[in-house]
């Protein structure tokens, strides 16, 4: 894979190229659909292979004159996310990109990089330089902001050991909806460059294993009796929340959803570590200290 320069009147623009395939031909396609909604900066495309992930990661950085927040750019452009089902696109601005490198957050370096960059504006600069970042530091910071995320998560698992001493089922399998949101939220900060606070669990999961193949196997949407699990949780969420009567939750409920609980927990650090090293074989390539 190569990358060449494309030259327009007006601007240049970095172009994804391999001898025009299918992949690349739809790449710049979505960019050229991009650039006629927005305003970018830049944009990044990281490549990605598996069952349940997309085939690629379009990360845009909308410029500062952007008549659209980048949260807001998704209810603008779901057609074109239509249009290109095989892409997962993220959207940031570049007050935001700076505060999560301070924050030492891994998906920026992994996305946002030399090597995945398929278009900038004219003499566009970039939002950090890898080569100037500290890598002793951004990795501490990364640490300790997933210890501090975990923390939070692992501080539900009192409840819920409470809950289970006391044979209350409905209230043991609420904290274990609580305690995987708290996990996929973890997740996600790592994996998609933020916060996803949506409670409901399902809805976020079918998103991380865009991300990350691994997320998608345990909890296979395609198969009902894998994928029941969360939907159960969902429906006791909604019951302790709202008030609503559902079917009685069982031990055995309790026991399936302990053991994809145990699995997710085990995965997300997992997960991080890996993030981790792929950050660290960047910055030895910049020649990083």
């Amino acid at each position: 894979m190569c990358f060449g320069i494309v030259k327009s009147e007006v601007m240049y623009h970095n172009i994804l190229t391999n001898k025009e395939s299918t992949d690349d031909r739809r790449i710049k396609k979505a960019v050229k659909r991009l650039r006629m909604f927005i305003k970018a900066d830049l944009i990044y495309f990281s490549k990605q292979s598996g069952r349940f992930s997309a085939s690629g990661i379009i990360t845009v950085i909308i410029s500062k004159s952007s008549p659209h927040y980048y949260e807001e750019i998704h209810g603008h452009c779901w057609k074109i996310f239509k249009h290109f089902e095989e892409f997962t696109f993220r959207f940031f601005d570049r007050f935001w990109v700076n505060e999560e490198i301070e924050n030492g957050n891994p998906y920026f370096i992994l996305r946002c990089n030399d090597g995945t960059l398929i278009y900038s504006r004219t003499k566009e600069k970039r939002v950090f330089e890898i080569a100037e970042i500290s890598a002793e530091d951004f990795l501490r910071s990364a640490g300790e902001r997933f210890d501090a995320d975990k923390l939070e998560s692992d501080a539900i698992g009192c409840d819920l050991k409470s809950h289970m001493r006391e044979g209350n089922h409905l209230m043991s399998a609420y904290a274990i909806h609580k305690y995987m949101r708290y996990l996929f939220m973890n997740v996600s900060w790592f994996l998609t460059g933020e916060d996803n606070p949506s409670q409901n669990i399902v809805g976020q999961l079918i998103y991380l294993s865009r991300f990350s193949d691994r997320l998608g196997n345990p909890f296979n949407h395609e198969l009902t009796r894998e994928f029941s699990v969360l939907e159960q949780l969902e429906c006791v969420r909604e019951s302790v929340q709202n008030n609503q009567k559902i079917v009685p939750v069982t031990e055995e409920h309790i026991e399936s959803a302990l053991l994809k609980l145990d699995w997710l927990k085990i995965e997300t650090d997992k997960l991080f570590r890996d993030c981790i090293e792929k950050t660290k074989q960047i910055f030895e390539n910049y020649e990083n200290n």
